[in-house]
């Protein structure tokens, strides 16, 4: 730490400020009253009437202070240094999705391509600095996100690729491994890194060494097995010109000579992290990638500016010069009561609640970020990834769209309350009638509330059984074996119990009692079993991702289900405002579903567009 300003020259500004002074203070001296040459200066206050000399010094102090004040607020005092490297890393690297038919077997399950999208992403978690580009490949490479220093952008395209949306299919490593080196050709980047994702590496030898040439490193991440397996196509498995169903089968040793050539690295795909730690010395910087010394002047010395901490006194200054009675009304600021405070970081003074609520999410803090947010969507993503599942359906109470009824009925699911979660699927299906996710979850919750029920109705059987039982025993011992009151208790007993299995819990609204009780964490955990079963589905049942991919309309459109709705007032114009809303959101949802629900589309037209102004290439291999 050391005191310094950032803008020294504003200090020349204080001669001139005291010279402003002496002028002031000699114009008040030339106007001063003649009874002063002949008076004693000490009688002369309870002698002349209007004198404001001490006032009139008073106020000059008071310029004088104001002016010293902004002038060393202006010159930017420092004393803090700000945590921040001296350059910033220049390394880049390239990953190359293959995307070839043959990446659908299913050898590695659910097949390879999976495989390779979750081991990318694992790959892009652990990029911490420098620029990141994909690249998919098959009988041509296409550039999907260039280089870029947000790993998110690729994250966010991963789920659309699929080999349906290439141009033309094949395996041509070498043309993906020399759109890289252009890549990084055009990037300005010296010292780069190639990783390559893929189940087959028939050519690409010769474009790896030219990349080590130039200063870059090729490593390859293999998948499948020696032994291989067919590959799905329409109607059966992709066959050869002769007929015979193709194997897909991954060469090792060919993809360790590709890594070989290109100074890289080998590692084939395992379950858990190994082959990731393997790669991991490419995201390290080279010892050779030294900072260009303008970088290092550039980004050396930042200071975090102090001068606005002088601000508030320089405002009161400013007050006090404007209105009379200040030393009143201080006096009152400080007889107000005091207010609770709450502790806020200085990162927060410039974001609102969303934002704050948003970056907590990020940061894996989502019951904290749910007492910030401030919409109600966002509010209920957060409660429900802090397992709030309860409050994650109050926060949708009001719901208007077919996508606040999904999520609303996911998270009544997740609370146990099962009955009002097919209700709020219902519903989501009334508004969009093809929302696959919705109709899928409402058949798994519909299941299990059926076996919940039937389980209930045989315990209450057996309770029946067993009470007949005993009152034939009490009869033949007793008398009065006939008395009444025993059977009703029973059955009061059994229909507690049977509520307890069947009935869906109400949500509790006070905010420090639990959400669940033992029969909701019941149905909850059957609910967790059922959708363990059907992997597919469970990644579509989670609702921030319905947040995240379809815009949510604000407009309040129905009522709860399982709620009386309210009826509005019989008047002609109550009932024509609610006709043209109605006929409103009808025109709305028939606009919307003219428009495909094809995300990869604009990719894939992308691709088409590229492969048609390009020279092709003779496949004999098109898987």
């Amino acid at each position: 730490m050391a005191f310094h300003f950032l803008r020294p020259w504003w200090l020349l500004s204080l001669p001139l400020i005291a010279g402003v002074i002496w002028l002031l203070l000699r114009r008040d001296g030339a106007h001063r009253s003649p009874w002063q040459a002949v008076c004693d200066p000490a009688l002369l206050d309870a002698l002349l009437i209007g004198c404001d000399a001490p006032r009139r010094n008073r106020w000059m102090a008071l310029l004088g202070a104001g002016l010293l004040l902004a002038a060393i607020a202006l010159a930017g005092p420092a004393w803090h240094r700000l945590p921040q490297p001296l350059f910033r890393q220049q390394q880049a690297l390239v990953i190359l999705l293959d995307l070839s038919r043959s990446m659908l077997a299913g050898d590695l399950k659910p097949n390879r391509l999976t495989r390779a999208k979750e081991k990318l992403t694992d790959l892009l978690a652990r990029r911490k600095e420098g620029e990141t580009a994909l690249i998919v490949y098959a009988a041509e490479p296409f550039v999907v996100v260039p280089l870029t220093d947000d790993t998110r952008v690729i994250a966010q395209q991963l789920p659309v690729l699929r080999p349906e949306m290439m141009p033309a299919q094949g395996s041509r490593l070498d043309l993906a491994l020399d759109k890289a080196q252009q890549l990084l050709a055009n990037g300005g980047v010296a010292h780069g890194q190639v990783v390559v994702l893929t189940d087959s590496a028939e050519s690409g030898a010769k474009a790896a060494a030219r990349l080590r040439r130039h200063g870059h490193r090729v490593s390859l991440l293999g998948f499948g097995t020696r032994d291989g397996a067919p590959i799905p196509g329409e109607g059966g498995f992709v066959t050869d010109a002769g007929g015979n169903i193709v194997i897909a089968r991954s060469d090792w040793s060919a993809m360790e000579r590709i890594s070989r050539a290109g100074g890289g690295l080998f590692a084939r795909a395992t379950l858990d992290d190994r082959d990731l730690d393997r790669l991991t010395p490419l995201l390290a910087p080279r010892h050779d990638a030294q900072p260009r010394p303008k970088a290092r002047q550039a980004l050396g010395d930042r200071w975090r500016e102090e001068g606005v901490w002088l601000l508030p006194p320089l405002l009161l200054l400013a007050a006090l010069a404007f209105r009379r009675g200040w030393l009143l009304t201080l006096l009152m600021v400080l007889m107000l009561p005091p207010q609770p405070a709450s502790a806020m970081e200085r990162s927060d003074w410039w974001r609102n609640r969303d934002q704050q609520g948003m970056a907590l999410l990020e940061q894996g803090r989502a019951k904290e970020a749910a007492g910030r947010f401030l919409d109600r969507r966002w509010r209920a993503v957060a409660h429900y990834r802090a397992g709030e599942f309860a409050a994650a359906a109050r926060a949708l109470d009001h719901p208007a769209t077919a996508d606040d009824w999904y999520n609303r009925g996911n998270a009544l699911a997740k609370a146990g309350h099962l009955a009002q979660a097919i209700a709020a699927y219902d519903q989501a299906l009334k508004l969009a009638p093809d929302m696959e996710d919705a109709a899928f979850n409402r058949a798994l919750v519909r299941r299990l509330l059926r076996r919940n029920q039937t389980e209930s109705a045989q315990g209450g059987s057996r309770n029946n059984k067993g009470d007949a039982h005993q009152q034939q025993s009490q009869r033949q011992r007793h008398a009065e074996a006939n008395r009444p009151g025993r059977q009703p208790k029973q059955s009061d007993r059994d229909k507690g119990d049977t509520g307890q299995q069947s009935k869906p819990q109400r949500s509790v609204r006070q905010g420090g009692q639990k959400d669940q009780q033992k029969p909701t964490q019941h149905a909850g955990q059957s609910l967790k079993k059922e959708q363990h079963d059907a992997q597919a589905a469970q990644q579509r049942s989670r609702p921030e991702q319905r947040d995240k991919n379809r815009p949510a309309d604000a407009r309040q459109a129905h009522t709860m289900a399982g709620e009386q709705p309210q009826q509005p007032s019989a008047t002609p114009d109550h009932r024509a405002e609610a006709l043209r809303r109605l006929e409103q959101q009808q025109a709305r949802r028939m606009w919307l579903r003219r428009v495909p629900d094809d995300p990869g589309g604009l990719l894939r037209r992308k691709f088409h567009y590229q492969y048609r102004r390009r020279v092709h290439h003779q496949e004999t291999t098109p898987w």
